[in-house]
């Protein structure tokens, strides 16, 4: 069993989406690590909808927050 199948199995079992490290990046549980690691900083989140004018189509942060991302700020500041 590798790190990535019991970090996903934990997701599962306690309710999570995904994983995120607060202002870098975010993945879901069903495709856990596309960059191909796991950091120290990574935390279990939950998925929200991504605001209209954001170039995703979902985030993952802390329940009951707007799990904003970085990239979405950058975004924000460019189109203005």
């Amino acid at each position: 069993m590798t790190v990535i199948q019991i970090t996903a199995e934990y997701l599962e079992r306690n309710g999570y989406d995904g994983l995120y490290q607060p202002g870098e990046c975010a993945c879901l549980k069903d495709d856990l690590a596309p960059c191909g690691q796991i950091e120290n900083g990574c935390e279990p989140g939950y998925k929200t909808d991504a605001p209209e004018e954001c170039p995703h189509s979902w985030h993952i942060g802390a329940k009951n927050s707007d799990n904003e991302c970085h990239e979405c700020s950058s975004y924000e500041e460019l189109s203005s």
